[in-house]
């Protein structure tokens, strides 16, 4: 067994064997480490990562000091490539093009997943037309926000696990074809710490052989040979009724793109109000000169107090 594999299995684990967001001592080492290595790149006035995000990388590049290092400077490059400087400039939900994230192309289903784990993504092939992203801008909104949402909202078991994509390609055809901004989104899975496992293709038309050729150029060999295709009915080869979605046989999830779409904006609006006014709250009061001095802590009030009695 290679040290890799040795490193895989130390990390990984049945669920229900630990909590969902557990960490190990020795990737709280890993984390420390890496922070060392990257103090030029983690400014806190822009970059102010967290453990959290950390340590998702460290699972992506399979606790591998070296390539986790590699991979955060590749993605904090990517995103100022894109215009992106800081996390204070990360992209909104509402921000994030309808045809992307409220139309249904992709659904952002909760933490559901298959018979090995592995967090279910649902993909819809129809749903998007190429002129729905001409910007290649707006898909990298998309990617952006789809990744910081995922680091604070999935538990740390399911970037373990990996994901599972189930391609369905009904109706797709010529006219949802375009390879016209896909060289800007070449090697992605080096910058971004998605895990693709498995990527299931259903409704396959004779127009598959034509995409996955092409795609030999953009994505890495190890994700092609991870796509199968299967029918409907196998899908629950791989996924139990409850978390198979109830427009294919035996399915029982009900999930309603748009309803989720417009409750997570109004979160972040929320979130957004409430941090603006925490901000608010701390900003410097002018004195009767027009000066501006700083709010005094608790503990400076009470060390001003005692020197003057």
């Amino acid at each position: 067994m290679t040290e890799e594999s040795n490193i895989k299995k130390k990390f990984q684990y049945e669920r229900g064997q630990y909590d969902d967001d557990h960490v190990f001592e020795e990737e709280l080492d890993m984390i420390k480490s890496i922070r060392e290595a990257c103090k030029d790149l983690f400014d806190e006035s822009r970059w102010p990562v967290t453990d959290r995000f950390i340590l998702v990388f460290l699972i992506a590049r399979k606790h591998d000091l070296t390539r986790t290092e590699k991979m955060l400077r590749d993605h904090f490059a990517w995103r100022e490539k894109w215009g992106f400087r800081s996390f204070d400039e990360n992209p909104k939900l509402e921000e994030v093009s309808h045809a992307l994230a409220r139309n249904g192309q992709q659904l952002h289903a909760g933490s559901i997943h298959d018979k090995q784990g592995r967090k279910l993504l649902y993909k819809f092939s129809a749903k998007l037309l190429p002129s729905d992203v001409e910007d290649p801008r707006e898909l990298v909104k998309y990617v952006l926000w789809s990744v910081d949402h995922g680091i604070k909202k999935e538990k740390l078991f399911f970037w373990r696990q990996g994901v599972t994509v189930v391609q369905d390609m009904k109706d797709f055809g010529m006219k949802h074809m375009s390879f016209k901004n896909a060289d800007s989104f070449k090697n992605l899975h080096d910058v971004m710490p998605f895990r693709p496992q498995a990527i299931l293709i259903i409704n396959a038309g004779i127009i598959l052989p034509i995409l996955l050729k092409v795609g030999k150029a953009f994505i890495r060999g190890k994700i092609l040979r991870r796509i199968k295709t299967v029918s409907e009915a196998e899908l629950q080869d791989y996924i139990d009724p409850e978390h198979l979605l109830d427009c294919y046989q035996g399915g029982m999830f009900k999930f309603d793109q748009a309803e989720w779409y417009d409750r997570t904006v109004k979160k972040e609006k929320r979130r957004e109000e409430k941090k603006r006014l925490k901000q608010a709250q701390t900003e410097p009061l002018p004195d009767k000169f027009g000066h501006e001095k700083k709010k005094k802590s608790k503990k400076v009030k009470q060390a001003e107090l005692e020197a003057s009695q």
